[in-house]
């Protein structure tokens, strides 16, 4: 048996989906609460289990028949004012899955983290999985949560847990639900007279699934991966889209007293409304930078071959043009 923490989530949905279509026995773990919708499809062929990730003792309850785990539960924000919470389910709520793993003799952690996790120096560095933890300005709160629950991952393989690590770009695909990359890819499909200044790391939510799941079962152990398929500008990407769903791309660079003004603007709104803002400081700062994540471990050991940006972008849209005709 297979759990998946996050089930239910965008990562979480696309994993447990490969591993059922490949007849893989899975538990997929839920909180009590949770939106079902990505996985309505599939929930006959599983499995599942409703626990909080801080709930130890029903954690506990769900592992008895567990073979292996793939950990995607996690919180994300780039909001500072959701820091404490960051900590609690990403470092607290990993650290609590890693136990159980020891506990139970699960034969394999694969741990689902973020390139947020993964140092950074400058805003146009070039990045590998070797990189060491360099706290800057450039460091959001998720980041840093992200990166000390790969801690926990390592500190149960030192106490004889088999693990691997997988770090994510920003990850495209459909289901998203109009969150996370869903903001980006809903935001790209409207027609906007300004584009971030940096570049954009992406990959297809089919490639970090089907990675996640070899790792599973082959012989990395104790290792990282960088999943990216690669880095464009923010202004060619828009243009992609915009190419894809038939509008006009953005043709103004947001930089200076244009950024400012949107910054302002987006804070008035939510005085006004009484609504979160869409921009924090961290969010601004990850647009305007141009680091460059190398995706050469996951080529060469796992002999991969990312999708192509503009089959991502095209499966992604096709989605949501079905689901406006409907």
């Amino acid at each position: 048996m297979i759990l998946v923490t996050g089930a239910n989530g965008f990562v979480g949905s696309y994993i447990c989906r490969q591993l059922v279509s490949s007849g893989k026995p899975v538990k997929a773990l839920v909180r009590e609460d949770a939106d079902l919708r990505r996985i309505s499809d599939i929930l006959d062929q599983m499995t599942i289990c409703t626990s909080d990730l801080l709930d130890l003792p029903l954690l506990d309850t769900h592992f008895t028949d567990i073979e292996k785990v793939v950990h995607c539960g996690a919180q994300i924000s780039f909001h500072s004012s959701d820091c404490d919470d960051l900590m609690a389910v990403n470092v607290e709520g990993t650290r609590n899955i890693v136990n159980l793993c020891l506990k139970y003799g699960v034969k394999k952690l694969v741990h689902v983290s973020s390139t947020a996790a993964i140092g950074r120096t400058g805003p146009t560095d070039v990045l590998d999985e070797e990189t060491p933890w360099n706290e800057t300005k450039l460091t959001s709160c998720y980041g840093k949560s992200k990166y000390l629950a790969e801690l926990e991952v390592w500190r149960g393989q030192t106490e004889g847990q088999n693990v691997a690590v997988l770090n994510p770009s920003v990850i495209l695909g459909q289901k998203t639900l109009g969150k996370g990359s869903g903001q980006l890819l809903e935001y790209a499909r409207k027609e906007h007279r300004f584009y971030p200044t940096g570049d954009l790391n992406y990959v297809d939510v089919r490639d970090v699934a089907s990675i996640a799941i070899r790792l599973l079962d082959d012989e990395h152990n104790g290792k990282k991966f960088i999943v990216n398929a690669g880095a464009v500008s923010y202004q060619r990407f828009f243009t992609e889209v915009a190419e894809i769903v038939g509008i006009r791309p953005p043709e103004i660079a947001a930089e200076g007293w244009k950024l400012r003004i949107a910054i302002w603007g987006d804070f008035l709104r939510s005085v006004f409304t009484g609504k979160r803002r869409n921009l924090s400081a961290e969010m601004v700062r990850s647009t305007a930078a141009k680091p460059v994540f190398k995706n050469t471990r996951a080529v060469k050991e796992l002999n991969y071959s990312f999708i192509p940006l503009a089959e991502s972008l095209k499966w992604a849209y096709a989605e949501n043009s079905e689901n406006e005709k409907s």
